[in-house]
């Protein structure tokens, strides 16, 4: 590795953070708090899935194979009525909305 390419890489790891700073704090305030909220999900996701690759092992080390595949069918099935809310949220947030501008 030549110095140059040293130097190319420590410019742009001084600028990536001055970058992504000054997208999170350009813009109308609503597009400010957007932005810094889509950072913070993706952050989080991405630390939903280090945690769910170091939990397997963990898991393993306590538990039979058995008791995992009951485990993770049940965690799964979970999961399932967690997606097929069938915007049940949604359509309550509208209706909580709409009662509120009604001044309910």
């Amino acid at each position: 590795m030549t110095i140059k390419n040293i130097q190319m890489k420590s410019a742009i790891y001084n600028y990536l953070p001055y970058k992504i700073k000054n997208v999170l704090s350009t813009g109308h305030p609503r597009s400010i708090r957007a932005k810094k909220n889509i950072f913070a999900s993706f952050g989080l996701k991405g630390i939903s899935i280090l945690i769910s690759f170091l939990l397997v092992p963990l898991v393993l080390n306590y538990i039979d194979i058995t008791k995992y595949g009951i485990w993770l069918t049940l965690s799964s099935i979970i999961g399932w009525f967690g997606f097929f809310d069938i915007g049940l949220g949604n359509g309550l947030r509208n209706k909580f909305a709409e009662a509120i501008a009604k001044d309910q």
